[in-house]
């Protein structure tokens, strides 16, 4: 047995670079994994959806920001902003993304109260898979690709990383797709561009790159292609060393915690 746990960039809310073709991806993933179940088991970490669950009402995340947004008010026109639904209890994700991306200050607090809480569920779930392949699928290596747009934007992500696959497409069909996706002008959607890691730095910092700018068929073969890649050239952890890996990933969490 043993466990290849890698970082695996792609499109979400906040990201640009892998476009509109994240579920077509994930889907040749499990296709490839399906087809080599016997020696291959793909586990597949979704962070865009770990970040909608810590925004439910009453979790600790959701009470800083909810906290946080009672007494902001606008840098421009000093207005209170209300980043809530119409019944007050849900964080609207469009309108605190709307707030995110014109004042620093607001950035700052999202990043300090999701980033610590997303990485500890990440870990979590790596842990979980760790588990069944001791338990469940002994016999077979485990792949956990890890779905994390902001990589090199969140630097605490990078203690998990073995190896890096970034999606990439042009300049050119990142602002359009941005802006017929969530109706953003052509300055709204190029602002949300211009604050993220330029993505040929992105793929310059990456082990494998995958082109997104052609057909389907061709993302289907890259996409086989990065699995073997992986499975060949990534890290591997046996138990011992997967559950020293686990006790210092716990100890960054704790200081992380307590500064």
């Amino acid at each position: 047995m043993e466990i290849y746990v890698f970082i695996f960039i792609v499109s979400a809310k906040n990201e640009v670079s892998g476009c509109d073709r994240r579920t077509t991806l994930t889907n040749y993933l499990k296709e490839y994994g399906n087809t080599h179940s016997s020696q291959l088991n793909i586990a597949i970490i979704d962070s865009d959806e770990i970040a909608h669950t810590i925004y439910l009402p009453g979790s600790p995340c959701y009470n800083k920001v909810k906290k946080f947004f009672e007494t902001y008010k606008d840098l421009h026109t000093g207005e209170h902003v209300n980043i809530f639904s119409e019944d007050g209890m849900i964080i609207d994700r469009p309108k605190l993304s709307a707030a995110v991306f014109k004042d620093p200050k607001v950035r700052k607090m999202i990043n300090e109260a999701t980033h610590l809480e997303i990485f500890k569920e990440i870990m979590k779930r790596i842990f979980i898979e760790f588990l069944k392949s001791l338990f469940v699928t002994p016999r077979t290596t485990t792949i956990c690709f890890v779905e994390l747009p902001l990589l090199f934007e969140t630097k605490i992500f990078q203690y998990i990383v073995s190896t890096i696959v970034c999606i990439k497409t042009t300049p050119e069909r990142q602002l359009q797709w941005l802006m017929a996706r969530n109706h953003y002008t052509e300055e709204e959607a190029q602002q949300r561009i211009s604050s993220q890691l330029p993505v040929e730095e992105k793929a310059r910092r990456s082990n494998f790159v995958i082109d997104n700018s052609r057909d389907r068929d061709y993302l289907k073969i890259q996409t086989f292609e990065m699995v073997e890649y992986c499975a060949k050239n990534t890290t591997t952890f046996g138990l011992k060393t997967f559950v020293a890996f686990m006790v210092l990933i716990l100890v960054l969490v704790l200081v992380a915690m307590i500064l």
